[in-house]
């Protein structure tokens, strides 16, 4: 089961300032932000609060969206791994749109942001009164909502059929850059450099006797950023994260990606 994101294999960031318009319905919300998880400057911080799931450590190095949806039209939403300012304190809320768009609203009231990049955070939101229909989500990040500085959006869909089945999690590969704090050689993470390479070393490695841990195998494909390491595999159910990966030609790949 997936979800269809539209900026499927890198997220695009649309900058343009988005407002709630005379139209848009307001609906109750809950709404719990990670600290920033991982950062060169900042001490890595322990698992956030989740609604779908109870962490998301293991899905480092992706980027994911989760949801569940129950009888009573509670609609729970995880972004994991997703980018923001580094230091922002961020609270949360949404809208739905004129033509049925579940807006989700991440903002930085205050603009407090710290002069050291980014971060990557969880955030995640409980919606009430979600019809079972496709449902197209636009998620709208704001690191300074007081100024005129335009907020990036990332959109997705869920399908009526995903809807009704109530829970799934579709995942892209991240965007992986310095800083972030990186355990080079791991599952999803960037591939170690070998002493014998002659071209300059990767800034986010070292050199090591091997690119990847035991079990993994250095690739690339064009989903992926950078060459990162995956798991090796000879059939599904060797495959971690299930059922997210699938096993093609060895290696553990997010199936739904071609």
């Amino acid at each position: 089961m997936t979800l269809r994101i539209l900026a499927a294999i890198v997220i695009t960031m649309i900058w343009a300032s988005i407002g709630c318009g005379e139209n848009d319905s307001k609906m109750a919300v809950a709404f719990t932000g990670s600290d920033c998880k991982s950062h060169l400057f900042l001490p890595q911080a322990g698992p956030s609060a989740l609604y779908t799931m109870e962490q998301s450590l293991p899905y480092q190095g992706l980027q994911c969206v989760s949801f569940k949806h129950d009888e009573n039209n509670l609609f729970s939403i995880d972004l994991i791994n997703f980018h923001g300012a580094c230091g922002a304190e961020y609270v949360g809320d949404y809208t739905a749109g004129e033509n049925g768009e579940l807006n989700l609203l991440v903002n930085n009231p205050g603009c407090r942001i710290a002069a050291c990049g980014y971060c990557v955070y969880d955030w995640s939101f409980e919606v009430e009164n979600v019809e079972t229909a496709e449902l197209t989500i636009n998620v709208v990040e704001n690191p300074c909502p007081e100024s005129d500085q335009s907020p990036s959006e990332t959109s997705f869909q869920i399908t009526k059929s995903e809807l009704e089945t109530g829970q799934g999690i579709s995942c892209t590969y991240k965007d992986i850059s310095l800083f972030e704090t990186i355990a080079c050689g791991t599952l999803h993470q960037p591939c170690n450099q070998l002493a014998s390479d002659s071209s300059d070393n990767d800034p986010l490695c070292g050199v090591a006797d091997t690119q990847c841990d035991t079990g993994y195998t250095c690739t690339q494909t064009d989903a992926m950023p950078q060459p990162i390491c995956v798991a090796e595999c000879t059939e599904n159910a060797d495959c971690p994260l299930q059922p997210l990966l699938t096993c093609d030609n060895g290696l553990c790949l997010l199936k739904w990606i071609e």
